[in-house]
This record gives C-alpha cells, sequence and structure tokens, in this order.
C-alpha cells in the first residue's frame, strides 16, 4: 500500500477488525486504479450511542495525483446508513470505485462522446 490511509472512529470505540477491513478495501483501490496520494476514511455512528451505536455511516476523501479528489459523503443520506459498520464501509467503497472509474477515465480522455442527433424530418 503506497498511500496513507487516516482512519478516523466517530462517536464509536476503535475496531482493529474494521481498520484491517479499510485497509483492505485500499489496497483493492490501488489494485484497481493504480496509486493515489491519501485516503481519510471515517466511521460513524450518531452521537451518544457509544454503548448501542448505530447507525453507521463512511465518509471517504481520496486525493488523487494532479489536485483531483474523490468524496464520498454517506452522513448526508438515512438510506446510506446501516447497522453494520463493516457493511457501510463497504458500500462506501463501492461508491468510491465508481466515482474513481469516472474520474480516471476524463484524466485519460476515455470520456464517452455522443454523436449528434440528426433532426427529424
Amino acid at each position: 500500500m503506497q498511500a496513507t490511509v487516516e482512519v478516523v472512529f466517530d462517536h464509536l470505540d476503535a475496531s482493529e477488525a474494521l481498520r484491517e477491513r479499510i485497509h483492505e478495501e485500499v489496497e483493492a483501490l490501488e489494485k484497481i486504479f493504480g496509486r493515489f496520494t491519501s485516503c481519510r476514511v471515517v466511521v460513524a455512528t450518531p452521537p451518544g450511542q457509544k454503548h448501542k451505536p448505530g447507525p453507521f455511516t463512511a465518509r471517504l476523501q481520496i486525493n488523487l495525483p494532479g489536485g483531483k479528489q474523490v468524496i464520498i459523503d454517506g452522513a448526508h443520506s438515512p438510506e446510506k446508513a446501516h447497522d453494520d459498520p463493516q457493511v457501510a464501509v463497504h458500500h462506501a467503497f463501492l461508491a468510491a470505485k465508481r466515482q474513481m472509474k469516472g474520474a480516471v477515465d476524463k484524466m485519460q480522455g476515455k470520456v464517452k462522446n455522443h454523436e449528434p442527433s440528426t433532426p427529424l424530418a
């Protein structure tokens, strides 16, 4: 893994299993999309629920070469909250893969160009 990875647990106790899962997801992204400079992952639950945490959200900020960023923020969408933090992290990384594919395609000039439509006579 070349990218610097920062993992933050917001309103919940740190979990080594979850931290390991995050590093695995980052490594998988690096294999698919090449090197990126850094990745910040925040796994959160609403405040005041430390004894029975949930629902969980995962936010990602991935910094790509050239100053580009991929930001996934599940915190603003209730349907992206999950009862299991592993699932929240997995879904955030799936969304990141989709966004990174689009960003990489744009950087490489692989953007789909639509042919101009012909007027109907």
